[in-house]
């Protein structure tokens, strides 16, 4: 049968609003007052790197951007986040970054032969619990938090260190976060020994810099994607829950308050660099239930059964995998490889965010005497021919001004793995079924980010 598929497939986010003049006074007090009050738990402040000053700061500012969105993933209780206790004001926020300001990098910077920079900044935990302790006391007040929710965060946890690197160049430009708040992993910690060597010679750091938010996007709407489908309470979906609150303009992506970036993969022989994004499902229905209580004229009997849904849930995680590559102008190399995976990743068709299914129909012959056997002999013919629908369905995906059968056929490697990600595809649940009229019916279905993963990594 495979053989037969072989010859088949050969064959064919918004920003905030401006802020008001009295606003920022507040910001700026907060600021001040912050630095001067947490300064006795803060190291000294960096001192100006000896060479490429430039490169210093743009990764210094991306440690402490990192820094900040891994604190806003903790939680203090198993209901609030740091970042849901900065949301109730914004001084909080801005004495936070106060705070982490005054944290100093950990070794010596590490500058690239292309000029970028490298450094890592560390926190204690008991620092920064203290710290979290003072904002909150300070800026947020109310009943939900108290000194005991912070001793409790304390001492259950086993982080010692929070840590995050952050890497800059000179021609490094501001850019709006993807995420609102990562709880990310250091994006350098998996550049190393080859795909180090590769990077390094094929890319600029400022390449290397957008190849890694360019997966974060694709991970993001991944996992938006996987959340909404994700089951919460009698066949109940989160998606269905955000449809059944009637707001059109409402998308799953408002509602993951924390992303956590687990894993970083650099490709050693591509440019294409990998990211695992993760939220607890139960954290997004918290976040789905305060937007409710912020809402006027939303029956409470809708908030209360939310709620109870909550408490019975458990913390299950969520996760999604995403792929990047630098733009094509930061790509140093003329090999035709690796110029032509980059334009490809690039193109990233939306078709990649489906799932693509095809139905195969077939009938028992009635003629044999074994009707076991028959149906057996039924059922392979059905999913036979569901696989030709969708391999035929596949040809015809357009890649640019390409499809993805002239790629199959242009290449051994991509025809191989496109032949292993359909094998290692498993079977819909509701896959076969018995019609009316005797035919057999069955159902075959693949996941086409898996499916470009195939492409990508072997073109």
């Amino acid at each position: 049968m495979r053989a037969s598929y072989r010859m088949l497939l050969a064959a064919g986010a918004e920003g905030r609003p401006k802020m008001t003049n009295a606003v920022k006074v507040v910001l700026f007090l907060a600021l001040l007052i912050s630095a001067v009050a947490l300064a006795q738990d803060s190291p000294p402040a960096p001192q100006p790197a000896p060479q490429g000053e430039e490169a210093y700061r743009a990764a210094w500012a991306d440690a402490i951007d990192n820094l900040t969105k891994r604190i806003k993933g903790l939680s203090i209780t198993a209901e609030t986040t740091v970042a849901g206790m900065l949301a109730e004001n914004e001084a909080a926020e801005a004495a936070l970054t106060a705070f982490l300001l005054g944290q100093q990098a950990s070794g010596a910077p590490v500058y690239s032969e292309e000029g970028g920079c490298q450094l890592t900044v560390q926190l204690a935990f008991d620092v920064l619990v203290n710290g979290l302790k003072l904002i909150h006391n300070r800026y947020c007040g109310g009943d939900q938090l108290t000194e005991a929710s912070f001793e409790k965060m304390l001492s259950s946890s086993t982080l010692m260190v929070l840590a995050a690197k952050g890497t800059g160049s000179a021609d490094t430009t501001p850019m709006t976060p993807v995420i609102s708040a990562v709880g990310s992993v250091d994006s350098g910690v998996y550049l190393f020994g080859e795909a180090e060597a590769f990077w390094n010679s094929h890319c600029t750091t400022h390449g290397r810099v957008l190849a890694i938010r360019a997966a974060r996007e694709d991970g993001l709407r991944r996992l938006a994607d996987r959340v909404g489908e994700a089951v919460i309470d009698s066949g109940t979906t989160v998606g269905g829950v955000v449809d059944e609150l009637d707001f059109p303009e409402l998308t799953i992506s408002q509602f993951l308050p924390v992303v956590g970036e687990t894993q970083v993969r650099y490709a050693p022989d591509r440019l294409v660099v990998e990211v695992t994004l993760e939220v607890v499902l139960q954290d997004v229905m918290v976040c789905i239930s305060r937007w409710l209580k912020d809402q006027p004229d939303v029956e409470p009997t809708k908030i209360r059964q939310l709620e109870r849904i909550i408490v019975a849930m458990r913390r299950t995680p969520v996760s999604a995998e995403g792929m990047g590559s630098p733009p094509v102008e930061y790509v140093t190399t003329s090999d035709e490889k690796v110029v032509a995976a980059v334009a490809l990743v690039n193109q990233r068709p939306d078709w990649i965010y489906d799932t693509l299914r095809a139905v195969g129909r077939s009938v028992v012959d009635e003629r044999l005497d074994d009707q076991a056997r028959a149906g057996q002999l039924a059922l392979a013919a059905a999913e036979l021919d569901a696989w030709q629908k969708l391999i035929v369905a596949l040809n015809s995906l357009s890649i640019g001004t390409t499809t993805v059968g002239e790629v199959a056929v242009g290449s051994d490697s991509v025809r191989r793995a496109l032949l292993a990600c359909m094998m290692e595809t498993p079977v819909p649940g509701d896959s076969r079924q018995v019609l009316p009229d005797g035919a057999i019916e069955a159902a075959v279905e693949i996941d086409l980010h898996a499916l470009w993963r195939a492409i990508v990594m072997n073109i």
